[in-house]
């Protein structure tokens, strides 16, 4: 990774914020915080990022609506679309299915392997 890459964080999980900052952290990324969609949307629209790391289930706006949204202002703004990993704890395979089709690129059961994590990350990175 030769540029510095910037990753919104949007969890309403003190604990989770706290643990991925830790993670990300040892990559050298700068991340940006948020604690629901809503707030999510607004960092957005006023900083670039490189990539989106969010929860599912959130409070005020959740994860699938938030990605729903994001996607939409990618298309009509003609903006490149920012790679996006979901994080729940929600496991079937309709959940699955249903973040691939809101627009997520990765999905990423709670809790994780920070290896399994890094790597995810680093794919989408490239």
């Amino acid at each position: 990774m030769e540029k510095e890459w910037t990753v919104l964080l949007v969890d309403d999980s003190e604990d989770m914020h706290l643990l991925i900052r830790l993670i990300l952290g040892q990559l050298s990324i700068k991340i940006l915080e948020a604690y629901n969609g809503k707030d999510a949307l607004e960092i957005l629209n006023k900083n670039p990022v490189d990539l989106i790391v969010m929860d599912i289930e959130m409070p005020v706006l959740n994860g699938y609506e938030t990605i729903k949204k994001i996607r939409e202002i990618e298309q009509q703004q003609k903006l490149k679309t920012i790679p996006a990993m979901a994080l729940s704890a929600n496991i079937s395979l309709e959940d699955k299915k249903y973040a691939f089709q809101c627009g997520f690129n990765v999905f990423m059961e709670k809790p994780f392997l920070r290896s399994v994590f890094i790597k995810e990350i680093k794919n989408l990175m490239q």
